[in-house]
């Protein structure tokens, strides 16, 4: 059996690196896993603190995030790069949006937050707009906080030193 693993892992790592595993995971996280996070959470009832209060029934749906922006201080939404979050000190974020549908039948669209972008990940500007001052082998799988890069580390303690394969 240890004669089969070896191969197997060597082909998987010439074809995909630790960054581009990285950037698949959290562009599945992006596309599919927050989506499937709000469908399974989808109704939401709001009651108030008084029996006399109306009860409102809202439907979620539609996962909306955007491609990193940041507002300026004259109210001005601009995108923004990877290397213009680093020199201005920025996180590069970008804003999601979900549509509740009030019971009633009204729809409307809201803010749910900021999420971190991942640098060279699908939502990442620098597929857009270019590789606006980017390092050509910089290959990405970090975020960007306060102007800092930052890194995940993912680890999992089965068995130490040593490779499962299924």
């Amino acid at each position: 059996m240890d004669d089969i693993r070896w191969p197997v892992v060597e082909a998987f790592f010439k074809n995909v690196s630790l960054t581009q595993q990285t950037i698949h995971s959290y562009d599945d996280f992006i596309h599919r896993i927050i989506p499937e996070i709000i469908e399974s959470y989808k109704t939401l009832k709001v009651t108030g603190r008084k029996r006399t209060d109306v009860s409102h029934t809202l439907i979620f749906s539609e996962f909306e995030c955007k491609n990193p922006v940041h507002a300026e201080k004259d109210g001005d939404v601009t995108l923004i790069t990877p290397h213009d979050a680093r020199v201005r000190s920025l996180t590069y974020h970008a804003p999601c949006y979900v549509k509740f549908k009030h019971k009633g039948g009204s729809t409307f669209r809201t803010f749910l937050g900021h999420i971190p972008i991942m640098v060279r990940s699908s939502k990442c500007n620098s597929h857009t707009l270019g590789d606006h001052m980017e390092c050509k082998n910089d290959p990405g799988g970090y975020f960007i906080i306060n102007g800092k890069e930052k890194t995940i580390i993912a680890q999992e303690r089965v068995a130490p030193n040593t490779i499962l394969c299924w």
